[in-house]
């Protein structure tokens, strides 16, 4: 169900958080506190059930998230050319899920990750992105038959 779904997804985020804060990592800081660590233990939370290539894939991709925040902060928007070493393709992989999910294809995205780049504007670019092909396209086919 929806609510299990989300509560696995929720724990998932929780470890990798918890992991980039054990990592004391300075460039993808944690959002987990030493408050939120006792009171999760304080219920008998588990650190390291599931600790699989899954946990090692939502790390990878939250340090991705992190750089785009950054990405964000310095230009003003998401818009992350296909080409940036460090971004390109990640970006272009999370529109191409998000397409996906829209045309109502299963596709492994958690919640979690859509609500952490709506949070940005991520999708917003991506509706601005295709109105401008679907204009320029428009535009050409006028052109033509001019």
């Amino acid at each position: 169900d929806a609510l299990g779904t989300d509560l696995y997804h929720w724990c998932d985020l929780q470890r990798v958080e918890y992991s980039l804060y054990r990592r004391n990592d300075k460039k993808n800081k944690s959002k987990m506190t030493p408050e939120r660590i006792e009171k999760l233990e304080s219920i008998g939370f588990d650190w390291e059930l599931g600790y699989t290539k899954q946990i090692g894939r939502d790390i990878g991709w939250v340090e991705k998230f992190e750089l785009l925040k950054e990405y964000k902060e310095e230009h003003g928007h998401v818009r992350v050319p296909r080409n940036h070493p460090q971004l390109g393709n990640w970006v272009y992989r999370q529109r191409s899920i998000y397409k996906q999910l829209m045309r109502g294809e299963k596709t492994f995205m958690p919640e979690y990750r859509r609500s952490e780049l709506d949070a940005l504007g991520f999708f917003d670019e991506i509706t601005t992105e295709d109105d401008r092909r679907k204009r320029k396209k428009g535009k050409e086919t006028r052109n033509t038959m001019a």
